[in-house]
């Protein structure tokens, strides 16, 4: 089956519209009804989202609808919309074609970028990771921990337990990021501290985006974000009334930081609390706008990526050796002369564990560094440590 029959194409009304040269929509290459299907080459950006059986639930159409006319600064980032996954009979169907699409995308180099409805979809996307044997980190954006013990068959409130334990598994680690305490029961709390995986509330995020974020998500190999992790104020069309929560500025930010990470292999922006049943226009444009640009951001970041990976080519980079007199060890880190970002090794056999070279090779931040030297060690070279045990 070609990767263009599991897909429908984007309607007439987003694609007969006259973009201006330099707006996005100008510039991606589309499957529409009047095209052939795309060639997905190596560097790409691809999007696709899903559609609802009955068509009633156009979130991917409406994002596009203000994403398109935004101005493009990327002219040399090829970009790529190959339409809508149709809504399967059963949710393990749906799963199934995400998971065929994304395994297409990253074979060829590409990066999908998916509009889906419910983060139980999430499934699906490392279902095609799962096929490739690629072990692999997940960051969530989230307000809650989608980990509920109580419920045997998989949904978008237990789908972390679900992923937690499948046989084999391929999870490394898994990143809550921007979780809100008073929603997340503390049984998934001391779970994720008893399995060394990252918590970072919303709170600490308002505090100090760029030093609690940014090495998470550079270490990630999948980024998904659930919309309630934003604020109602600044996202007004949501079911998830909360007044508290990411900014409309915050989760742009993450999208740009998502973007300039190398290691990124795959994106997921779910939208199921935007409501359906708002009549409330201005409400509604706001929120599709913040969506867009979020996605502008995205794109953004990775057209302004580094290029640089110590793992890669360590030329370029300062090394740091640092004795500790505790572990009887030394901790080694890396500084990038482009961007000043940091690195830290773990000394772990990877023979004993195979196909773990690469996590080896940790994101951190100066502040880790810093510890180092006086003689704490740092909490993520710890939590890497003790997973590789």
């Amino acid at each position: 089956m070609e990767l263009e029959d599991l897909l429908i194409p984007i309607p007439d009304w987003l694609t007969t519209k006259n973009y201006l040269p330099y707006q996005i929509g100008s510039q991606v290459l589309k499957y529409d009804n009047k095209s052939s299907f795309p060639e997905i080459k190596e560097g790409s950006i691809v999007f696709f989202g899903l559609s609802s059986s009955d068509d009633k639930f156009s979130f991917s159409k409406n994002v596009r609808l203000f994403f398109y006319p935004l101005i493009s600064h990327f002219t040399e980032v090829n970009l790529i919309d190959i339409g809508d996954v149709v809504e399967g009979k059963t949710f393990e169907d749906t799963c199934e074609v995400l998971s065929t699409i994304v395994s297409y995308c990253i074979s060829n180099h590409a990066l999908p970028v998916y509009l889906g409805f419910k983060h139980h979809e999430m499934l699906g996307i490392y279902n095609a990771y799962e096929k490739m044997k690629k072990i692999v980190n997940i960051a969530t954006i989230d307000a809650l921990i989608d980990a509920d013990h109580q419920r045997d068959q998989v949904d978008e409130i237990n789908w972390v337990t679900y992923l937690i334990n499948r046989e084999p598994n391929y999870l490394f680690n898994f990143s809550a990021l921007a979780f809100q305490s008073y929603y997340v029961q503390e049984q998934i709390l001391d779970l994720f501290e008893k399995l060394h995986f990252d918590l970072v509330r919303v709170g600490k995020i308002h505090q100090n985006l760029i030093h609690e974020v940014e090495p998470v998500i550079r270490s990630s190999d999948i980024v998904s974000v659930d919309l309630n992790s934003v604020r109602f104020a600044d996202f007004p069309a949501t079911t998830f009334l909360s007044p508290n929560g990411l900014t409309g500025e915050e989760i742009c930010q993450i999208m740009r930081i998502a973007g300039m990470n190398e290691n990124l292999s795959a994106l997921a922006v779910f939208g199921d609390v935007i409501s359906t049943q708002s009549h409330n226009e201005t409400l509604t444009r706001v929120s599709y706008s913040l969506i867009a640009q979020m996605l502008w951001y995205f794109v953004h970041g990775y057209y302004n990526r580094p290029h640089e990976n110590p793992y890669v080519d360590k030329e370029g980079f300062l090394k740091y050796i640092v004795a500790n007199s505790e572990l009887k060890t030394e901790f080694v880190f890396y500084k990038s002369n482009i961007s000043n970002r940091w690195w830290m090794e773990v000394p772990f056999s990877s023979k004993s564990k195979p196909n773990l070279e690469r996590h080896l090779l940790i994101p951190c931040t100066y502040d880790d560094y810093q510890e180092a030297l006086n003689n704490i060690i740092p909490a993520r070279w710890w939590k890497t440590y003790q997973k590789l045990l």
